[in-house]
């Protein structure tokens, strides 16, 4: 081998470093990336060339070191080059730029490309003119708009020639004036692939070996011209590949490499059909010359689409032209024309060549061989798409779109192909109107794709035409989607982070499963029976709920349009719409402190659906309040035996908690089987005397059908028996009314309240007389009776917690605790016992006292509960609550104010004093009064009968004197730390708990109905509120559980008690409400499709008087900037709306009127905007989904 070829294969094994060395930053990484985007291969190049090859390349050596005399030998040059340019004396961008040799192969340049920047749509090689060309005002626009908003609605790259000259300098003066002008910050990648032989300075790039780290400086200077066989790389590109075959100053050693490329990305694209790391390419033809004309013959015997800009000038005007009047053959038996002639007619041929000869298009000899390559193209007609610069209504965008789709005959191709260019028309109309049936599972790898691309219309329209989604969604493919997108893109990896530990998920994602992420779902929304619904359908292929796993996924990669989607074709929407807030909300606390752009996002689209929840519950209990309660309340929740209440609880939603329905619902269970008119005055008379049951308390219409019953039963007799019992059997039915009556009465939560507040205020009477009057070392039956009474509040806080299990299918000590009144409950139970053990203790009998004496202090304050119930009082609660929250924090700052001042006032005014447990006290107490006005002047002055004698003051006989400095700075000190602590702090403390005060208030109702939900749960699960009695109840319920224990009976399956907030219905029942909940939620999803139709009517009823795109021709022709912002924007508007106008008397129009004007125009605008604002706000209230379904 010689040492030239040893440079090529040095050359070329160092391209996967340049790929990764530009964006990755471990090796590690880049491999895996590498991996995810294809796992391409690269290809080894061969190492072994012939004699021949060697030998014109040192001929090609020799020639250059003739050229540049002290040029670096071939060897040198051919080193691996790679780096970033920085232009200097212009306005562009760095770029990143790789020498490589033209033997490279393509499937590695691919894999360099991609590590670039991310994979593209489609690549639109832009070629054209070699040489500046005469650039019209039309071709100026359709490259800085309508090539620019190609590239950015299909995430297309753009391949031009890169240097500063021709087609490829008006691109990239276009894209330059798009990132300046644009509001649409959109990155386009624009590639440019010139010959190195030809850069001007390019030896400037030569020692970017030397130092990697910083960008080469590029200067492109006007002065500084370039020889005609040189060219400057242009600025606005960013991303440069430079070919290098070892000639220098030939133009055309980049053309073929090119055209290979290209033709390998489209073959790729035809060739591999479930794979979408591979994209279309089209050639858009801009001007040009034979050598154009050649290419483009190329690219269409290749079967790529060619767009052709006519009124660019030579190549694209012949082409079009020879296109436009190509001659067709209709003779088919319908008169349809099915190919067009394969040569020109000869008055077609005299044209063109008529106009060669009058464009210089070429020199005379070779105008039939330019005709031949124009009748060559016309062989591939049906890739041929004309745009036409003098037509206003084509669209570039449309144009491109319309070649790549044309060139795929396969349908399943156009899809694919539309799929990538987001072009969901066509695909509408492919499979609306396609007449061949679709294979079952031949559209499931495009589904795939366009669920991982996030393309929710195309999925849309697959779900409701093709895909089967049963069959579709497998656990191997449902694994496949989280393996692709957790990885590197979903803010799954960061929330559970934090939760497992980095190196446990990477190790996961590698092999990830259906069971490892409804572990990690489970940790998310708290909902333990995800696990047991993963371990019910983890055994089977599919899924029996396949939109409730689609919907997870979507959560957890934070695709929300996608799990709207899903949401939407699933069932039972309330509940999985509460489990998707739940997601969110658990994904936003995880990341709170790492991103705050998508901690915003992540808790916008947990409240979207919380609105969706709450809107749709509301429609349906305006609609039906029974088939409400029952959905509420009923086994509507497809992961679990739960209810939507349940799941709201679980996941502590409270604002849907705090909706009229489920206080509805809450309603009917705290008054049981009473009606609601019954005051707590009359159900507390009726709980001391239960005779006035049956004749004052009213009740539903349970007792009528008790008396059905009763009357049932009674014509079951015979009819010889009916005279004998007839007044006996009416005098049985009337005791047992009323006697069920009495038993309805005593067990409905509301009485169970009562009956506990009236008890607990005895027991306390009773603790009060103790303490006050009784207590003493001896132990009394008064004592005995309120140890029983602590006694039966333990076994009610066990019961308690046991009780959790019926709403979260397990005990949770963690919701026990939850709430702060049981909290409460357990220090009152743990002081009462230190205080009894104190009080056995004669010397600790002081110790005991104090202990229990704090101890009522909290039960009495324990009353402040039973308040919550109240519409008033509860909400002032909550605000008492977080006040001390805010005071607790207040405290801090507080207490740095007070420390200051204490040790600085105790050192002036007693100094070198004894360090001792009473110093604390003594340093602290008189700063600490001091906020409640004490100031203590006879300390800080002296008193007549103090002592600087350090015998006396030390065993406490005399006050020590203050120091005679301390008497004059001491006061000074004080009056300052007064002025901070009681003005300026105690004020701020106000403000803070005003603040406070104002927020619980606007969401005063809301509070005081989270509050009395969760005083009906404490209540809900006792059977027995009377201290004493309830104890046997909580004994027995304690029992029944231990006896599920050890039997081990499944949840749901338990003996101890029932669920109040779960009450399974029969599964046509359960049908029926499923239906009636679809039929309410479609309604509802049309009526926010046509709000937001509504308020998009009401935005375009806005007077505009001038569009968009003349806007952005009189900024071309005045030479006008966008401005950045909106309201530059808005004031540029009115000035070219008014220059737009033609004047009546132009000399009479003076600036000063003109700008008056111009405000006054302003100002009409903003006072329409205002109106329509408010107007908007009136109908739309409340409504905040504005996004379409």
């Amino acid at each position: 081998m010689t040492s030239i070829d040893a440079t090529y294969t040095s050359t070329d094994t160092t391209l996967e470093e340049i790929g990764m060395t530009s964006m990755q930053p471990h090796e590690e990484d880049a491999a895996e990336r590498r991996r995810l985007i294809g796992e391409v291969e690269v290809i080894e190049q061969n190492t072994e060339t012939s004699n021949d090859a060697q030998s014109d390349s040192m001929r090609q050596s020799g020639n250059r070191q003739e050229d540049h005399g002290e040029t670096p030998t071939y060897q040198q040059q051919k080193k691996p080059l790679y780096g970033e340019i920085e232009f200097i004396g212009c306005i562009g961008n760095n770029a990143k730029f790789a020498r490589i040799d033209n033997r490279t192969e393509h499937m590695e340049l691919t894999y360099m490309m991609l590590n670039l920047t991310s994979r593209p749509n489609v690549l639109i090689s832009v070629i054209g003119g070699e040489e500046n060309f005469n650039m019209t005002p039309q071709l100026l626009d359709m490259l800085r708009f309508g090539l620019v908003n190609a590239a950015q609605k299909t995430d297309a790259w753009i391949i031009t020639g890169g240097t500063n000259i021709g087609v490829a300098k008006y691109v990239g003066e276009a894209l330059k004036y798009s990132r300046i002008n644009s509001l649409n910050k959109k990155k386009i990648v624009a590639i440019g692939i010139a010959p190195w032989g030809v850069i001007h300075n390019k030896d400037l790039l030569e020692d970017t070996m030397e130092n990697k780290s910083e960008p080469k400086k590029y200067k492109v200077h006007a002065e500084d011209k370039p020889n005609e066989r040189e060219r400057f790389l242009n600025p606005n590109h960013n991303h440069f590949i430079l070919v290098d075959d070892g000639t220098d100053h030939q133009c055309e050693t980049e053309t073929d490499f090119m055209a290979k490329l290209e033709l390998k990305y489209n073959t790729l694209f035809d060739t591999e059909i479930h794979d979408f790391k591979y994209f279309p390419v089209v050639l858009l033809v801009i001007n040009g010359g034979p050598r154009i004309l050649k290419r483009v013959r190329n690219a269409l015997s290749n079967n790529i689409p060619v767009v052709i800009v006519k009124g660019s000038g030579h190549v694209a005007d012949l082409l079009a032209d020879a296109v436009t009047h190509a001659e067709y053959i209709d003779d088919d038996d319908n008169g349809i024309a099915i190919e067009i002639t394969q040569k020109l007619n000869f008055e077609q041929k005299t044209h063109i060549r008529n106009k060669m000869m009058f464009t210089k298009f070429c020199e005379t000899k070779d105008i039939d061989n330019n005709i031949k390559e124009i009748e060559a193209c016309l062989d591939k007609f049906q890739l041929i798409n004309i745009f036409d610069l003098g037509s206003g209504d084509q669209d570039l965008h449309s144009t491109i779109c319309s070649a790549v789709l044309k060139a795929k005959k396969d349908m399943v191709a156009q899809l694919r192909a539309a799929l990538l260019l987001n072009s969901i028309d066509f695909a509408r109309s492919a499979i609306l109107t396609a007449d061949k049936e679709w294979e079952p599972g031949s559209l499931d790898y495009i589904m795939e794709y366009a669920m991982k691309s996030n393309k929710v219309d195309f999925v849309e329209l697959f779900l409701d035409n093709t895909v089967n989604i049963k069959r579709f969604l497998t656990t191997q493919r449902l694994g496949k989607l989280y393996f692709d997108k957790i990885r590197w893109e979903s803010t799954i990896w960061i929330a559970l982070e934090q939760k497992r530990g980095i190196t446990y998920i990477e190790r996961v994602a590698r092999k990830m499963s259906v069971d490892e992420v409804t572990k990690w779902t489970t940790q998310l929304s708290g909902d333990n029976n995800l696990d047991e619904y993963r371990l019910q359908c983890g055994e089977e292929e599919t899924f029996e709920n396949p939109f409730l796993y689609l919907l997870i996924w979507s959560i957890l990669c934070n695709l929300h349009d996608m799990a709207k989607l899903f949401w939407r074709k699933g069932s039972d929407l309330i509940a999985t719409a509460l489990l998707a807030h739940a997601l969110f909300s658990a994904m936003a606390s995880r990341i709170k402190n790492e991103d705050t752009n998508l901690y915003e996002n992540i808790q916008a689209n947990g409240r979207e659906f919380m609105e969706l929840a709450v809107r749709l519950l509301a429609r349906c209990y305006r609609t039906d309040k029974i088939h409400s309660r029952h959905l509420l309340i009923g086994d509507y929740v497809p992961w679990e035996k739960s209810s939507c209440i349940l799941v709201a609880i679980k996941t502590n939603n409270q604002t849907f908690i705090s909706t009229t329905a489920c206080q509805d619902v809450f309603n009917n269970i705290w008054m049981g089987k009473m009606t609601q008119d019954n005051s707590n005055l009359k159900l507390l008379i009726c709980l001391f005397i239960p005779l006035l049951i049956p004749s004052w308390v009213n009740f539903k219409n349970y007792p009528d059908v008790l008396l059905k019953e009763q009357a049932g039963k009674s014509s079951s007799l015979q009819p010889n028996q009916t005279h004998k019992t007839k007044h006996g059997f009416e005098l049985k039915k009337c005791c047992s009314i009323a006697m069920k009556q009495i038993y309805f009465f005593y067990r409905p939560p509301v009485v169970l309240f009562l009956s506990y507040v009236i008890s607990y205020m005895a027991c306390l009477c009773l603790y009060s007389y103790v303490l006050i009057s009784t207590f003493d070392q001896a132990f009394s039956v008064v004592d005995a009776l309120l140890i029983a009474w602590v006694i039966s509040i333990i076994v009610g806080e066990i019961s308690q917690v046991i009780a959790t299990r019926y709403i979260y299918n397990e005990i949770k000590l963690k919701a026990y605790l939850a709430n702060f009144w049981n909290i409460a409950d357990m220090i009152i139970i743990v002081m009462f016992v230190i205080g009894m053990i104190l009080k056995l203790y004669q010397h600790k009998f002081e110790a005991a006292r104090v202990v229990l004496s704090v101890n009522i202090m909290i039960c009495f304050l324990r009353l402040l509960q039973m308040f919550s119930l109240d519409k008033e009082l509860g909400p002032k609660l909550v605000m008492i609550i977080n006040m001390i929250c805010n005071l607790t924090s207040f405290l801090v700052i507080f207490l740095i104010f007070v420390v200051a001042y204490a040790i600085a006032s105790h050192a002036i005014l007693y100094p070198n004093t004894e360090i001792s447990f009473n110093l604390l006290r003594d340093i602290f107490r008189r700063p600490y009064w001091n906020i409640y006005g004490e100031l203590s002047l006879g300390e800080i002055e002296g008193t007549e009968n103090c002592t600087n004698n350090v015998e006396l003051y030390r065993n406490g006989t005399q006050p020590r004197c203050p120091s005679e400095s301390g008497k004059y700075v001491v006061p000074v000190l004080m009056g300052v730390y007064m002025l901070m602590c009681n003005i300026l702090l105690l004020n701020l403390l106000i403000s803070i708990f005003s603040n406070t005060y104002q927020k619980v208030q606007e969401n005063a109702d809301k509070h005081w109905r989270v509050q009395r939900f969760y005083q009906i749960q404490d209540y809900i699960t006792r059977s027995i509120s009377v201290p004493f009695i309830s104890f046997v109840a909580d004994i027995i319920q304690i029992g029944l559980f231990l006896k599920d224990k050890m039997n081990q009976c499944k949840p749901g399956k338990r003996t101890s008690g029932k669920n109040v907030f779960l009450k399974p219905g029969l599964e046509n029942i359960k049908s029926m409400i499923r239906e009636w909940e679809r039929s309410i939620a479609q309604d509802f999803i049309n009526s926010i499709k046509a709000d937001r139709e509504s308020d998009e009517n009401s935005v375009k009823a806005i007077p505009q008087s001038i569009k968009l795109d003349k806007i952005d021709s009189k900024m071309q022709e005045q030479q006008y900037i966008v401005p950045a912002t909106i309201k530059d924007a808005r004031i540029y508007h009115s000035q070219t709306e008014y220059l737009a106008q033609p004047e009546s008397n132009p000399g009479s129009v003076t600036l000063d009127q003109r700008m008056d004007n111009i405000e006054e125009k302003l100002q009409s605008i903003d006072d329409r905007l205002k109106n329509i604002s408010r107007e908007l706000s009136k109908q739309f209230q409340g409504k905040k989904l504005t996004k379409e379904f």
